[in-house]
């Protein structure tokens, strides 16, 4: 380099379309995170719920009234029963562990809800 020579610097569109691109990548490695934690989450709620049932039916608010008692289970409730049915149906109909959580429909107490074994038949989602 010649002495005395002006260094350019450099051109603020490629540099900024640069620092996109690393900015999209931590994003997209940021939601693969938490896409794993979610998935690791979402397995121990439905784990627990299986040993806290034991293959009964329930309601959201039954659980959240079981949970008083059931130290596991309020551990992976959220806090109000609205926000528990809101877990419910994001797990709805997903294999996870082995289990698959079903909507079998209403009565007087709410959505009633069952986890069973994906293999115990009517468990996998389109299961006879």
């Amino acid at each position: 380099m010649r002495r005395g020579a002006a260094i350019r610097p450099a051109d603020p569109i490629v540099v900024l379309a640069r620092e996109l691109g690393e900015l999209r990548d931590r994003v997209a490695a940021l939601e693969r995170l938490e896409a794993c934690r979610r998935a690791c989450s979402d397995a121990r709620f439905v784990q627990v719920l299986a040993a806290s049932t034991h293959g009964r039916c329930f309601s959201a608010r039954e659980l959240a009234a079981h949970a008083r008692v059931d130290r596991a289970l309020a551990a992976v409730l959220r806090s109000s029963t609205p926000a528990i049915g809101w877990q419910l149906r994001r797990v709805q109909d997903r294999l996870l562990g082995g289990l698959v959580v079903r909507r079998l429909g209403r009565d007087q107490a709410g959505v009633i809800w069952l986890v069973r074994h994906a293999d115990a038949g009517h468990g996998a989602p389109g299961g006879a």
